[in-house]
C-alpha cells in the first residue's frame, strides 16, 4: 500500500496523462485486493481471526479505491 502511495505522489514524473495515472493506479488497486484476498485465506486456513479482520478492512479499502479510480478513468 506504501508502494502505491508512492507512485501516486510520484506519477506527474512518468505519466504522460492523468487518464494513464488512473487506470495504472485501478490496476495496481485491485491487484493489491487479490493478493490481500489470498493471504485472508491463509488467515483463515490457521485460525487467525484477528489477522483476517485487519485484512477484511485493507481488502474493503483497495476495492473503494479500485470502483472509485474505475469511474474517474471512465
Amino acid at each position: 500500500m506504501f508502494a502505491l502511495y508512492v507512485k501516486t505522489k510520484n506519477f506527474h514524473w512518468h505519466v504522460s496523462g492523468p487518464m494513464q495515472m488512473l487506470t495504472e493506479l485501478c490496476e495496481d488497486n485491485s491487484k493489491v485486493a487479490a493478493r490481500l484476498r489470498n493471504v485472508h485465506s491463509l488467515c483463515d486456513e490457521y485460525g487467525d481471526v484477528a489477522s483476517a479482520s485487519l485484512i477484511e478492512n485493507w481488502i474493503d479499502e483497495a476495492e473503494h479505491r479500485t470502483w472509485f479510480l474505475y469511474a474517474a478513468a471512465h
